[in-house]
């Protein structure tokens, strides 16, 4: 007998495409998932709020950042959206919710949405994507963490992107509702094997170029690899204050070997990564960064730092390499001997495709989704 597809509502920013957690929900919405459920999609994504600053703040310290007039329109948003989850719950006959979050505001935000929704007596899944989710809680004092062990365990199900993830939830809520679904990318784009790569070596970063991704780090490296007489180019795609960038540029007279192309999307960004030979992320705090696994798709090698879930994405010298963050010594030093090994970087690159063929294929997430669902 066949069973009946099951109606979720989802919950989760669609807008704008820069953030991880948005990119996989595009990702996720254009795969085969609607074959196995009927998604209902709530998009509570807010006004665009571009961070000016290049030291910005994270954390409960953005609170305080905002100007009166975004904090009011930020609020409106918020009750507009919870009115429409509202409605979907109260006449569309919702069988699971599925809301995705992160820290801090976000968290506390949801949180609403998943009280609601007991109320209603719909089982919730509550998909982490917070990179800081570990500092949040452990910012919070005993009251609030205290409250946010409740407001997990009111969930049915909470999903972590790495086995690392999981094992930091194990200690806040009971292990058996924890399910670990990695992120997922459409790997199509990336099956054209033409690498036509830069005739001078180039190293790529992608994302928001700002001190928790550890771009003066990287900044930095690039000074000690022109210092040293080696010559790369350094590519930084995202979000960023660019007048402040350009400013270190010039301090450590970099103009020419470091470019800055601001945020790109689709086939500028394969681009970007199929001609690069070496891909870099020095952050201090992640997730499961989609941009690793866009890198693996185009067989790049990784550069990035053991935080987050990146430790279950890489291993040393199969993958890429391992650093600890703010380690701007060890940064240069791989960089330099990824690009003079050109055997191991042929290596490291069929390791990343085959990886990510057998692991991070956005239909492999939407299948674990399926199992949760109908486990439900």
């Amino acid at each position: 007998m066949q069973h009946k597809m099951p109606k979720i509502l989802m919950v989760g920013p669609l807008s704008p495409p820069t953030g991880g957690m948005e990119n996989f929900l595009r990702e996720l919405l254009n795969s085969k998932i609607h074959r196995y459920c009927k998604i209902l999609f709530l998009d509570n994504s807010k006004p665009v709020i571009i961070k000016s600053k290049y030291n910005y703040k994270t954390g409960y310290a953005a609170s305080f950042q905002r100007r009166f007039l975004t904090i009011f329109v930020s609020y409106l948003y918020s009750i507009y959206y919870f009115m429409k989850y509202q409605f979907v719950l109260l006449f569309r006959h919702v069988d699971i919710v599925h809301i995705h979050t992160a820290s801090y505001t976000s968290f506390w935000e949801k949180t609403v949405y998943i009280l609601s929704a007991r109320l209603f007596r719909r089982p919730v899944v509550l998909h982490m994507h917070g990179a800081m989710f570990d500092t949040f809680y452990q910012e919070s004092g005993p009251t609030l963490q205290k409250i946010i062990r409740w407001i997990l365990s009111e969930c049915s199900i909470i999903i972590a992107l790495s086995e690392s993830w999981s094992r930091f939830f194990e200690k806040l809520v009971d292990k058996n509702k924890i399910r670990v679904v990695a992120n997922g990318i459409n790997l199509l784009p990336y099956q054209d094997k033409q690498f036509n790569k830069t005739e001078i070596p180039s190293v790529l970063f992608l994302g928001e170029l700002s001190q928790r991704k550890g771009i003066e780090d990287l900044i930095l490296a690039a000074k000690h690899i022109r210092d040293k007489e080696f010559q790369v180019n350094f590519i930084l795609a995202g979000p960023c204050d660019l007048e402040r960038l350009k400013s270190l540029l010039r301090q450590y007279d970099l103009e020419n070997s470091v470019g800055i192309t601001g945020p790109v999307y689709g086939q500028e960004k394969i681009d970007l990564l199929k001609k690069s030979w070496c891909f870099v992320l020095p952050s201090y705090a992640e997730g499961m960064p989609i941009s690793i696994l866009e890198a693996f798709a185009a067989g790049l090698p990784v550069i990035a730092t053991n935080v987050g879930g990146i430790p279950d994405l890489i291993s040393d010298q199969t993958n890429g390499f391992l650093i600890p963050p703010g380690d701007v010594r060890a940064l240069t030093k791989y960089i330099i001997n990824l690009l003079n090994n050109y055997t191991l970087r042929q290596t490291i690159s069929e390791n990343n495709i085959f990886k990510a063929s057998q692991h991070y294929d956005i239909e492999i997430c939407a299948n674990k989704l399926r199992n949760i669902y109908i486990k439900l």
